[in-house]
């Protein structure tokens, strides 16, 4: 027998005074023992401050039908918040909390839920109040505007899940977005909203990790020390990475390794939280789905709670793989989503052997966007780049040959001016400064980036780089004009 069972001798209130001792040693506030009245509402008229259950009066034992426990003044919540906890079906605690804001009742849920049951709240805690709302009350206010991180690829607020056959380059592909996340610069014709990057890797160490970035970094014409504090890495490839377990009742529960994350992402506030892979982070059963649901609503809740847009890697299923869809285990991951990805290799002609450097991301399901888009990349030199759309028909010829005229005539207006024109992704990325210029005659910066492939390959123009080994820069000249030094590109 426990301490609180041998003071409460009715098994009702065992549980209820376990309860009590551990809060009153726990948590740093106020804790206070009241009935609940035949409504179920705590009797606020006759709550009472024990030092030791023992000191409760036996008429209030008859009188009670149960018991809650009162905390207030819980530190780190609002004053007014209190929380209300008594027992629910199958001695299971219920947690109510009122007043103050919504995170402070969230914070004093969360902490009461931990001290007494080990662990934080179950990712289905519906027990909230909940009044509802009227519609009629938006009349005359302007509807917002749809929140993105990636234009009508990756939205804010929910989460999307990129999948991709083994070896297409899922982690590199969300690496060169966070990287250009944080830089506050486009990537594959991508433009991300900046901010803060966490990146939870399971399947990678430090080292492949620092590779990798180094690669990216280089593709950007920029270092470490340009990630500044807004980088946020996890890799776990050396540890469980698990985030979420179910209980005995099959209820996915979050993990330790779950909350300190958590805990680290308050401070960090990150715009951009991406998880590398959901075979590694999920510890439910794939094809159970009411435990994917979960799953997801917890990391749902990151988003929100977070302003923020997730990502979740996978890997597709065998039948995803054969039928072009990329789903993988219980459709439920598909339904759950409010967006997801695709990054596969694409198939070969019949008569041509398969480009292992090719790749096609494919929007598979966009609930807030266009459903279909794709882009063609290619894998170089360590990242991915853009892959160039065939020329099909007469009029195409002649608008990309108008773009190729007017860069060139551009990138010399810029040379002799001295501005620094470069040929990737940054401040000074050549397409972007050419779209932006009234000179530019309305020509899209993806046009003056196709543009800009052709005119290297055909020598046209040409990349010089210069600088320190550590800090090497590039930049581009029209191969007539002689501007590189020698040992140009």
């Amino acid at each position: 027998m426990t301490n609180a069972q041998l003071k409460f001798r009715d098994p009702d209130l065992a549980q209820i005074g376990d309860w009590y001792y551990k809060l009153s040693y726990k948590i740093q506030g106020d804790v206070k023992l009241a009935p609940l009245d035949d409504s179920g509402q705590p009797a606020w008229g006759r709550v009472r401050d024990f030092t030791s259950p023992d000191a409760m009066d036996p008429a209030d034992h008859a009188e009670a039908s149960r018991w809650c426990i009162l905390c207030d003044h819980i530190l780190g919540c609002d004053r007014n918040t209190v929380a209300v906890i008594y027992r629910g079906v199958g001695n299971a605690a219920t947690i109510i909390s009122r007043g103050g804001t919504d995170a402070s009742q969230r914070r004093a849920r969360s902490l009461i839920y931990h001290q007494i049951v080990g662990f934080d709240p179950p990712a289905n805690d519906n027990e909230r109040a909940i009044s509802g709302m009227h519609p009629s009350q938006w009349h005359g206010v302007p509807v917002p505007e749809r929140p993105w991180h990636v234009h009508n690829w990756i939205p804010r607020r929910v989460v999307t899940m990129l999948s991709g056959d083994g070896g297409t380059g899922k982690s590199l592909l969300t690496l060169q977005v966070g990287v250009a996340t944080v830089l506050g610069c486009e990537t594959l014709g991508l433009e991300p909203e900046q901010g803060r990057v966490a990146y939870i890797g399971a399947e990678d160490e430090a080292d492949e990790f620092q590779r990798r970035l180094a690669d990216i970094l280089r593709s950007f014409e920029a270092g470490f020390d340009d990630l500044h504090d807004d980088f946020l890495l996890f890799p776990l490839a050396d540890q469980d990475a698990t985030l979420a377990m179910p209980d005995r009742a099959k209820v996915m529960r979050p993990t330790p390794l779950f909350s300190q994350i958590e805990e680290r992402l308050v401070d960090f506030a990150p715009t951009l939280i991406v998880l590398d892979t959901s075979a590694d982070l999920f510890g439910g059963d794939e094809i159970n789905r009411v435990q994917v649901r979960q799953f997801v609503g917890m990391l749902r809740r990151w988003a929100i709670r977070f302003d923020c847009a997730v990502v979740l890697l996978s890997h597709p299923s065998v039948t995803g793989m054969q039928s072009g869809t990329g789903t993988s285990g219980s459709t439920a991951w598909n339904n759950s989503v409010r967006s997801r990805l695709y990054l596969t290799a694409p198939e070969a002609g019949r008569d041509e052997p398969p480009d292992p450097d090719a790749r096609l991301l494919t929007n598979k399901k966009a609930n807030y966007g266009k459903v279909g888009d794709a882009i063609k990349l290619r894998w170089r030199d360590g990242v991915f780049v853009l892959d160039e759309w065939p020329m099909s028909n007469p009029a195409a010829q002649l608008l990309a040959k108008r773009a190729e005229d007017v860069f060139v005539d551009l990138l010399r207006k810029f040379t002799q001016q001295g501005k620094t024109v470069s040929p990737n992704p940054s401040p000074s990325y050549g397409p972007k400064m050419m779209a932006e210029h009234p000179d530019g005659k309305g020509i899209s910066k993806k046009q003056f980036a196709d543009a800009q492939t052709r005119l290297l390959d055909s020598g046209v123009i040409k990349i010089c780089e210069e600088g320190s080994p550590s800090r090497r820069r590039k930049h581009l000249y029209v191969t007539a004009d002689d501007y590189g030094p020698k040992g140009s590109d």
